[in-house]
């Protein structure tokens, strides 16, 4: 009963991370292409100039649709091989009309604001003082600040999203290799159950050691108890 809930859960792992790649070559498709699901749908909404396609849009993109799938409903999840193959095309569209959304009223506006920023930073006549001594500085913010910081966002935001998602695909491959769900040591077991409790209870050494028979002791095996006692 145990071995068919984790196979299970295994193959629900790899479907998802199978979608999720389908997503993402769907999406770098359209980016690259300059194909927008906003401009089909409210092409009022779109800039009256192309968007630019380059590293840090597309690491954006990319990142934040990782990110938009970490978040995915755990009712849509739940449901039927047949009924997710149906709303596979919904979702991808979904994903690219939040995308495009997001890029364009959030992404690009805030760029423009770095951008004269720094610009405004690099004429400023307060730090002219600081310019004198640093004439390198001021260059520096006019022609490239602006572009490191844009790289450094895209880049730190599909970071994020890798980390949000690597996690579940790093347990697909397992799967996928070794056929079924790497099992946890008893180490691990008993370390993340004595955070759990720990968290849960809200308890100490000190009420482990007077409940002899109290519920403490019902919620915790006696592993648990012995390696969170020394740990304190």
């Amino acid at each position: 009963m145990q071995t068919n809930k984790m196979q299970k859960k295994g193959w629900e792992l790899v479907r998802d991370m199978y979608e999720s790649l389908l997503m993402m070559s769907v999406s770098m498709m359209f980016h690259l292409n300059g194909w927008h699901v906003l401009a089909w749908l409210d092409p009022n909404q779109m800039p009256s100039e192309a968007l630019p396609v380059n590293w840090s849009t597309t690491c954006f993109i990319m990142g934040l649709l990782l990110v938009l799938l970490h978040f995915k409903p755990r009712s849509i999840k739940r449901c039927s091989h047949m009924a997710r193959v149906a709303m596979l095309p919904l979702e991808i569209f979904l994903m690219l009309w939040l995308i495009d959304t997001l890029e364009v009223q959030m992404w690009h506006p805030f760029l423009g604001i770095m951008e004269m920023l720094f610009g405004v930073l690099g004429h400023a006549r307060r730090f002219s003082g600081i310019y004198y001594y640093l004439p390198g500085l001021s260059k520096w913010l006019i022609n490239d600040a602006f572009y490191f910081m844009r790289f450094v966002s895209s880049v730190t935001i599909l970071l994020l999203g890798l980390e949000a998602e690597g996690g579940k695909w790093r347990r697909a491959i397992d799967f996928l290799l070794l056929g079924k769900l790497p099992q946890q040591t008893s180490a691990q077991r008993c370390q993340k159950r004595t955070s759990r409790d720990r968290s849960y209870l809200n308890i100490d050494a000190d009420d482990i050691d007077n409940d002899n028979d109290g519920p403490l002791r019902e919620h915790m095996c006696d592993e648990c108890i012995k390696r969170f006692v020394e740990q304190e």
